[in-house]
C-alpha cells in the first residue's frame, strides 16, 4: 500500500469516526429530549394531583367551617326558641295569677257588700 493510499485510508476512517461521534451525540440529545418529554408529563400529572387534593382540602374545610357556623345557628335559634317558651309560661302564669287576684278581689268586695 502507497502512502497516498494509506492516507486516504486513514482519513476515511476519521471520517466515519467523526461520524459515529456525531451520531452518538445526535442519538444521546434524542434520549435526553425524550427523558425531558416524559419527566415534563409527570411533573403535570403530579402538579395536577396536588391541585385537586388542595381544592378537596380547600373544600373539606370551607365545609367544616360553614358546618361549624350552621352549629351555631341552630344553637342560638333553639335558646331563642327556649327562652320564648320560658317567657310565654311566664307571662300564662302571670295572667293566671292576675286572674285568680282579681277573683279573689270581687270575692271579698262581693262579701264586704253582703255584710255591709
Amino acid at each position: 500500500m502507497t502512502q497516498t493510499s494509506r492516507l486516504l485510508c486513514e482519513r476515511q476512517k476519521k471520517k466515519e469516526i467523526e461520524q459515529q461521534s456525531k451520531n452518538a451525540v445526535v442519538a444521546n440529545q434524542d434520549a435526553i429530549a425524550q427523558a425531558n418529554a416524559e419527566a415534563q408529563k409527570k411533573i403535570t400529572v403530579i402538579d395536577a394531583q396536588a391541585a385537586q387534593e388542595r381544592r378537596a382540602r380547600a373544600i373539606a374545610e370551607a365545609q367544616a367551617e360553614a358546618d361549624g357556623v350552621l352549629a351555631v345557628a341552630i344553637k342560638g335559634a333553639q335558646d331563642k326558641e327556649k327562652q320564648a317558651i320560658q317567657s310565654a309560661k311566664n307571662m300564662e302564669a302571670l295572667h293566671h295569677k292576675s286572674a285568680k287576684d282579681i277573683q279573689a278581689l270581687e270575692i271579698a268586695a262581693i262579701n264586704a257588700e253582703g255584710s255591709g
